[in-house]
């Protein structure tokens, strides 16, 4: 939350990213890596959890009816810089759309990645706007080694 990300400006509300597949995890997690200008040697291991999230309230980005409603193209999503927007202060368009969905009660959000069309899609849950029947929650914990 504090330092934000493509869908959460710095200091704005909490978010939590995933993929819907392992191998998209990994990409996206070595692409904010190297963004950040950490050798892939540095960012390396990395630790995944296997999440389930299950929302009533559902932004699905990936939609074009969706995004026709927003007034946004998909290559508008693709190639926002949201890391320069953060660099100058400002909100880019992604954490725009986060904003907007966040105050709407959204509870997660469904994209494209910005970095690859295969292996899957993102999510974006929004843990303060989940309440049950909808959940976020870890499939498994770590086990515990003697």
């Amino acid at each position: 939350m504090e330092s934000g990300a493509r869908f959460n400006a710095p200091g704005s509300f909490p978010a939590v990213y995933g993929s819907t597949t392992p191998e998209l995890a990994m990409i996206e997690s070595l692409a904010y890596q190297r963004r950040a200008g950490l050798p892939v040697e540095r960012a390396l291991p990395l630790v995944f959890k296997a999440i389930s999230v299950e929302v009533e309230r559902l932004l699905d980005l990936t939609d074009t009816s969706v995004l026709t409603d927003l007034g946004v193209m998909a290559d508008q999503i693709r190639a926002d810089t949201w890391w320069l927007a953060r660099a100058r202060g400002e909100e880019s368009l992604t954490q725009s759309l986060g904003r907007a969905a966040y105050d709407c009660g959204v509870q997660a959000l469904l994209t494209s990645s910005a970095h690859t069309f295969a292996h899957g899609q993102n999510v974006i849950a929004l843990p303060d706007r989940i309440r049950p029947p909808s959940y976020l929650k870890v499939l498994r914990r770590p086990a515990k080694y003697p």
